[in-house]
């Protein structure tokens, strides 16, 4: 009876007392029992019964809904889009919050074979944080996104996009990934976004950007057909040659990685300015390249696949790698640094500003680096020899410059040829990782079995060498070595490797410092480069710390000096 009247009592109250569900909701009911003085056994609750109030689903937030049925108009989104409510039920590619008003949080269109203009209508959908629209047929302009301020994550790579890149992106605070390769964009990044193409190896890429010559002398080309119109024979001709060119033209351009990240053309031998414009690797003529290093007259170092030359282009001072053609591994190396440098941008990694692919020459342009190499440095070449803070800042940048291509690029990047030549300074003595010719990627593992070890002698890992099989660890080993090098002004041929370690067990760290410093260094820091170079240098990987720790603990070395 208790019961009874209970549920009778809630159920008077929701009809005439006015209360709102939810009020409801939030009441507490008891139910107690009392024994019976004339029944002989205790108290017995046969039945108990509970409620609960289901919430339901609230409608979608007016403006998403009319922007999604406006999107749904202009393209051929599936037709669940056109629906009342796009988040009434689960809608293939939009996912919704859960949140009052419901809210379109999510847009993934990708690989639909849409066409046509994006909509200017999904710039309505102001909580959207990711908008995913890439591999369709999109043409024309980026619409205004400016109003999406909770946008992380925006893909439009693989379509048919043109014009600038807009400016308005600069004021999405979320932003943190930018994917726009294989449109037809303007190459141009806005001036606020450098940073974030700067930072991931797959952000913001688009296609090659062509130097002012080929363009110029494309717009030739057209004029003369022109022209040429009036008369049969000049037609013909004129066409002749222009199917000519398109042909060489067309094989220069077939490099194997056919996105190429956005990268700066305009250097100089200055620190540029963080609010500089980046652009893509420039592609330059054989002519362009004779000129501009003077028919190759400044020789200013040399390698196993060619010669480095200093010359001018377009303004600026650069060092122009030669690749010889004649060698067999001439083609594979430059294809792989061409493709890895224009993907991945440190300010420890050299920069690159352009290529020459043609029959008779195959080219990179870097910046020049003025303060060349550092084994340069370490070996007596130079007037004044590193002081003790500038060698600790420079093994810092070098590990530094690793680490990002071992944590910060996917898949990672094994180097595969560090050593004290391939480090280079700036003239603020700011080191840059160069030469990436034998670098590998760790596609599916953390390692990679080399049918073909490669390396340079003295600073190869002999896990390395004796199994073939690549990890991060070897570049550990070979970055060890270098700081060997640092330390001792040594070079690997002496058995830096062998001996160090031993003089730093028995406490010897003076007989393992280089006497050019003059003893003017500081101990404690001495000590913890020295004994993370042991550890860097141990025969089996396993026994080496990784790349972060030898950051971090050179970053310590840094603030002990």
């Amino acid at each position: 009876m208790t019961m009874d009247l209970t549920r009778f009592v809630l159920i008077a109250m929701i009809i005439f007392s006015g209360l709102h569900i939810s009020t409801i909701s939030q009441l507490q009911v008891f139910v107690s029992t009392s024994p019976n003085k004339e029944e002989e056994r205790g108290p017995l609750l046969n039945s108990r019964e509970a409620y609960r109030i289901l919430d339901t689903q609230t409608p979608t937030q007016n403006g998403d809904v009319l922007a999604i049925h406006d999107i749904a108009k202009n393209i051929n989104v599936p037709d669940d889009w056109s629906q009342a409510d796009p988040c009434s039920q689960q809608v293939y590619g939009i996912i919704c919050n859960q949140e009052n008003p419901t809210r379109v949080i999510v847009v993934n269109l990708t690989g639909f074979g849409l066409n046509g203009i994006i909509p200017a209508s999904i710039g309505n959908l102001t909580a959207l944080t990711q908008l995913l629209l890439g591999s369709n047929n999109f043409w024309g302009p980026i619409p205004d996104l400016s109003s999406l301020k909770n946008l992380t994550t925006l893909q439009l790579q693989n379509n048919q996009l043109t014009g600038d890149i807009p400016t308005s992106l600069e004021e999405l605070p979320l932003l943190n990934q930018l994917f726009l390769q294989n449109n037809r964009l303007d190459a141009t990044i806005p001036s606020g976004l450098i940073k974030l193409c700067l930072e991931g190896p797959d952000f913001c890429t688009i296609k090659p950007q062509k130097s002012p010559v080929h363009r110029k002398t494309k717009k030739l080309i057209t004029i003369g057909v022109l022209i040429g119109c009036s008369v049969l024979f000049i037609v013909v001709l004129v066409f002749s040659l222009i199917k000519v060119w398109r042909h060489t033209h067309k094989s220069r351009q077939q490099i194997t990685h056919t996105s190429l990240i956005l990268e700066e053309t305009h250097l100089s031998t200055r620190e540029e300015d963080d609010n500089k414009h980046y652009r893509l690797p420039v592609e330059y003529t054989e002519e362009e390249i004779v000129s501009g290093t003077n028919n190759y007259a400044d020789i200013i170092g040399s390698g196993g696949f060619g010669d480095v030359f200093k010359g001018e282009l377009s303004g600026y001072v650069v060092a122009v790698k030669k690749i010889s053609i004649n060698s067999h591994q001439g083609l594979p190396e430059f294809k792989n640094e061409l493709a890895l440098l224009s993907r991945i941008h440190h300010k420890n990694l050299v920069k690159l500003i352009g290529y020459c692919r043609q029959p008779t020459i195959l080219a990179l342009v870097y910046k020049y680096m003025s303060g060349g190499a550092l084994k340069d440095h370490l070996s007596g070449k130079m007037q004044n020899p590193l002081d003790w803070l500038t060698r600790l800042n420079i093994a810092l940048q070098t590990a530094e410059g690793i680490l990002y291509l071992h944590r910060d690029c996917s898949p990672p990047i094994i180097h595969r040829d560090i050593k004290s030549s391939n480090i280079l300074l700036d003239a603020n003595l700011s080191a840059k990782v160069a030469d990436f010719g034998l670098s590998r990627l760790l596609e599916f593992s953390k390692s990679y079995t080399d049918t073909n070890v490669k390396g340079t002698a003295g600073y190869m890992d002999p896990e390395y060498f004796q199994t073939a099989t690549l990890t991060e660890k070897s570049d550990v080993y070979s970055f060890g070595v270098v700081l060997l090098e640092i330390i001792s002004g040594v070079s690997p041929k002496t058995n830096i490797v062998q001996t160090a370690p031993v003089l730093i067990s028995s406490h010897k760290l003076k007989d393992l410092i280089d006497s050019s410093l003059e003893g003017k260094y500081n101990e404690a820091s001495a000590w913890k480069i020295a004994r993370i170079a042991c550890k860097c240098v141990e025969k089996e990987s396993k026994n080496r710390p990784n790349m972060r720790v030898v950051a971090q603990e050179l970053e310590t070395a840094v603030k002990l000096a």
